[in-house]
């Protein structure tokens, strides 16, 4: 009865969201599932996008090899969908493109990690670990377009509004925010 205890849940979810005058959602996009799974919220659901931590945003590098810098950054695992990066980088040409992938790892997840380093062996994609926030506008200034090909659906991205604002058009999959 997985089925009935879904239900149970959002019935639980809903009892509880009655009680405040007004929930906040981040993105157009969260405010609309919302309303979807909760109807009776109505105008007590509010559009209030994040804030933006601010960042020291460094002067653009320019390209030294030519190649245009793709730079993806999220968790090492399925979801975020570096995968699908490394497929569409495999139909390029390596000489023109080259990836840095800039995320943490998670012990049940090195598996994937794992295929996805032999999967790249062979074309100019350098996997670059977790990073701090500090060091986001240098990362941004040597890369030339941010790259989110998730397969999940993401509710709100700070990660592409700051590339925005540092002049990085931003690639990403159709999901969600």
């Amino acid at each position: 009865a997985p089925t009935e205890e879904i239900r149970r849940r959002f019935a639980t979810m809903e009892e509880a969201l009655q009680a405040p005058d007004a929930i906040l959602t981040a993105s157009r996009f969260l405010q609309e599932k919302m309303r979807g799974y909760f109807p009776s919220m109505g105008e007590r659901l509010r559009l209030v996008p994040l804030g933006i931590p601010s960042f020291l945003l460094k002067e653009r590098q320019p390209r030294t090899n030519g190649r245009l810098r793709l730079f993806y950054a999220g968790l090492l695992f399925p979801p975020k969908g570096a995968h699908v990066l490394v497929e569409a980088l495999k139909g390029l040409p390596s000489e023109a493109i080259e990836a840095s992938l800039y995320g943490a790892t998670l012990p049940f997840w090195q598996p994937y990690v794992d295929r996805l380093q032999k999967e790249t062996r062979a074309l100019s994609v350098h996997f670059r670990g977790a990073y701090s926030h500090d060091q986001l506008g240098k990362i941004l200034a040597e890369h030339d377009v941010l790259v989110m090909p998730m397969i999940c659906e993401e509710t709100f991205s700070l990660l592409a509004r700051e590339a925005l604002m540092a002049g990085l058009p931003v690639v990403a999959a159709r999901r969600g925010a």
